[in-house]
C-alpha cells in the first residue's frame, strides 16, 4: 500500500519540497489573517493608556472580555 501512495503522490507532480512550501504558505496565509483579526478587534476597543502602548494577542483577549462584561452591565442598569 505504501508504494501506491508513492505513486499517487509523484503522479499529481509535487515533491516534498513543493508540499512542504505550499503548507508553509498557507500557514503564513492562516497567520496573516489571524493577525489581521487581532488588529480589527483591536480597534474596536476603547483606547488604552497611554495610547501608543502595544498589546499582546493574550491582552486584546482580555480586554475584549472586559469590555463585553463592562458593555452588558451598562444595559442591565
Amino acid at each position: 500500500m505504501n508504494h501506491q501512495v508513492k505513486r499517487n503522490n509523484s503522479r499529481n507532480g509535487k515533491s516534498k519540497r513543493q508540499k512542504h512550501m505550499s503548507a508553509t504558505n498557507k500557514k503564513r496565509l492562516r497567520m496573516m489573517a489571524l493577525h489581521l483579526a487581532y488588529v480589527r478587534l483591536r480597534r474596536l476597543l476603547p483606547p488604552t493608556i497611554p495610547p501608543q502602548k502595544s498589546m499582546s494577542e493574550i491582552e486584546i483577549l482580555q480586554q475584549t472580555l472586559r469590555y463585553i462584561v463592562f458593555l452588558n452591565n451598562m444595559l442591565l442598569n
